[in-house]
């Protein structure tokens, strides 16, 4: 369920239905739930119900990628997409990938 925790949003309107259903198959484990959003909005997600936190155990975080390995991946797309980058234009990427600001980068990482 990804940014999960807009399912305590009170404009969904239907979030405590469907957390509730979905904790009826966490305990005893039904299937595999994986929920993924934001650190802090998740924390806060957890909280929401007393049961909630406790059928969740495993958390894992995921750092934002570096301006290094970001051009990492840009190559490997390029590549993938039979296009080459001279040394000019990836200068060029990292040079705006970096004046994007560490935030940026923060906020959206997966989408970046």
């Amino acid at each position: 369920v990804d940014e999960a925790y807009t399912l305590t949003d009170a404009k969904a309107g239907t979030g405590k239905e469907a957390i509730e259903s979905i904790m009826k198959h966490m305990d005893p484990p039904q299937c595999v739930f994986i929920l993924a959003g934001y650190q802090v909005p998740m924390d806060e997600f957890l909280l929401q119900n007393e049961g909630l936190k406790r059928r969740v155990p495993y958390r894992f975080e995921f750092k934002p990628y570096t301006h290094e390995e970001l051009m990492k991946i840009v190559k490997i797309y390029a590549k993938s997409q039979k296009l080459t980058l001279d040394e000019k234009e990836a200068k060029g990427v990292l040079s705006q990938l970096k004046s994007m600001g560490k935030k940026t980068i923060e906020s959206t990482n997966a989408s970046l």
